[in-house]
C-alpha cells in the first residue's frame, strides 16, 4: 500500500475515532439533562423524593457507565486501527 493511501486511511481512522468520542460524550449529556428533568418532575410529590432521588442516581451511574464503556472501546478500536496502519507500513 503506498504511504499516500495509508496517510489517508490514518487521518480517516482519527477523524471517525474523534466524532465517536464526540458524539458519544454529547449524547450521553442530553441523555443525563432529559432524563434529569422527568426526575425533577417526580420529586415535586414529596412521597417520592428519597425513592426517585436514589432511582435517578442509580440511573445516572449506569447511564455514565454505559457512555463510558463506548468511548472506552472507540478508543481501543482507534488504537488497533493504529497499529494495523503501523503494520501495513512497515511491509
Amino acid at each position: 500500500m503506498d504511504q499516500q493511501t495509508l496517510q489517508q486511511l490514518r487521518g480517516a481512522s482519527d477523524l471517525v475515532t474523534e466524532g465517536v468520542d464526540a458524539t458519544a460524550a454529547a449524547i450521553g449529556e442530553t441523555h443525563q439533562a432529559m432524563a434529569q428533568r422527568q426526575y425533577a418532575v417526580l420529586t415535586r410529590i414529596e412521597s417520592l423524593v428519597g425513592d426517585v432521588t436514589a432511582l435517578e442516581q442509580v440511573q445516572r451511574m449506569i447511564t455514565a457507565g454505559v457512555y463510558r464503556t463506548i468511548r472506552t472501546v472507540n478508543r481501543i478500536t482507534g488504537k488497533v486501527a493504529t497499529r494495523v496502519w503501523d503494520h501495513l507500513e512497515v511491509k
